[in-house]
Parts: C-alpha cells; sequence; structure tokens
C-alpha cells in the first residue's frame, strides 16, 4: 500500500508541475518580465490541501523558470520565491494571507531582475513593487478561485488524497 501511495504523490506532483510550466508559457506575455501576473502561482494554494503539493508547485517554477528567458538564475530565484511561498501559506494556513505572502516572497524576483536590468536600487524598489503587484493579483484571483472550488468536498477529497 506505501509503494501505491508513494506512486500517487508522484504522479499529482507530476500532474501539477506540468500544469504550472504549461500555463506560464501558455500566458507567457504576462508570465515574465517586471510585470508578470503568474496565474500558476494560483497553484501554491495547492499547500492548503495538501503539502505535498509543495514540490509539484516548486519544481514546475523552477522548470518554467529554467527554460523561460532568463535560464538558470530565474529558474533558482524564482524557484525557491515559490519553494518560500508554499511553505509560509501552508504555515498561515489562510488563504487570504496568501495574497501579502507571495508577493513578498517574491522580492526576490524584484532583486533577482534589478540585477539583470542593471542594479541599482531604484531598479530593486521599481521591479520589486511590480513584481509584488502582479502577484497580488493572480494571488486574489487565486484567493477567489479556491474558495469557490474548496466548498467542493469531493474535489478537496479527491486533490488531498496523496
Amino acid at each position: 500500500m506505501h509503494n501505491k501511495n508513494v506512486i500517487k504523490s508522484i504522479t499529482y506532483n507530476a500532474i501539477v508541475c506540468a500544469l504550472y510550466v504549461v500555463m506560464v508559457f501558455v500566458l507567457g506575455f504576462m508570465s515574465y518580465n517586471s510585470l508578470q501576473i503568474r496565474l500558476a502561482e494560483i497553484l501554491i494554494l495547492l499547500v492548503l490541501i495538501n503539502k505535498k503539493y509543495t514540490i509539484g508547485v516548486s519544481l514546475g517554477c523552477f522548470i518554467a523558470n529554467l527554460i523561460g528567458p532568463f535560464g538558470l538564475i530565474d529558474a533558482v530565484i524564482g524557484g525557491t520565491a515559490t519553494l518560500l511561498s508554499c511553505i509560509f501559506v501552508y504555515k498561515f494556513k489562510k488563504p487570504f494571507l496568501s495574497i501579502v505572502i507571495v508577493p513578498v516572497c517574491n522580492i526576490l524576483v524584484g532583486l533577482e531582475l534589478a540585477y539583470l536590468y542593471s542594479f541599482n536600487f531604484q531598479a530593486f524598489l521599481v521591479n520589486t513593487l511590480w513584481v509584488m503587484i502582479g502577484e497580488a493579483i493572480a494571488m486574489t484571483i487565486g484567493y477567489f478561485i479556491f474558495k469557490s472550488v474548496s466548498k467542493n468536498q469531493d474535489i478537496v477529497n479527491t486533490i488531498g488524497d496523496l
């Protein structure tokens, strides 16, 4: 029975990972640069159903950024920001707080963009502000989707059963 649960966990996380990557590329016009309303970040809220989704969401971000325009540095920084977002959203267990937690964790991405676009303090502030606004927009949309979907206990049980 243990092997079945491991296989199920790997499969669900692979689906989440792939979904993240596909969402980023389908919505690529708004997934990169300073103002990025990365709707794939909504998947972070899955950790409120089961913390094991941290793996799939973080790996999805890493892969999407690795094959995106900024490469390895974006994969490491963005993947770390998403990992931290998952950890803190799970720790606080309040979907509404994700609207604040995820943008704050993405200060790292603002720092990265400032570095890539000729680092100075003003570039850091501007890039961080834009990234945080985009993340807040995405997570606000995600909050309402999560609140609606989480009312259906069958969906929650299916998603949460890793």
